[in-house]
C-alpha cells in the first residue's frame, strides 16, 4: 500500500451510478489506505506503534 497511488484505486467509471446518489455511501470513496493514514495523522499514532499492534494482534490469533 506504501508504493500505490490509492488516489487512482478506485475507478468511478467503473461503479453502480445510484451509489453517487446515496450521501453515506458517496461519503465512503475514500480508499482504507488513506482513511487508516488520516487517522494516523489525527490521533498522533506512530508507524513503530501501528506495527506492534499488528505484531501483538498476530500473536494473540496464533495463541487462540
Amino acid at each position: 500500500m506504501s508504493t500505490g497511488n490509492m488516489n487512482s484505486a478506485v475507478d468511478p467509471e467503473q461503479l453502480w451510478s445510484p451509489i453517487f446518489d446515496h450521501e453515506v455511501a458517496r461519503n465512503c470513496m475514500m480508499p482504507m489506505g488513506m482513511t487508516s493514514d488520516g487517522l494516523a495523522d489525527t490521533y498522533s499514532v506512530t508507524r513503530q506503534e501501528q506495527d506492534q499492534l499488528a505484531v501483538d494482534s498476530h500473536n494473540k490469533a496464533l495463541a487462540a
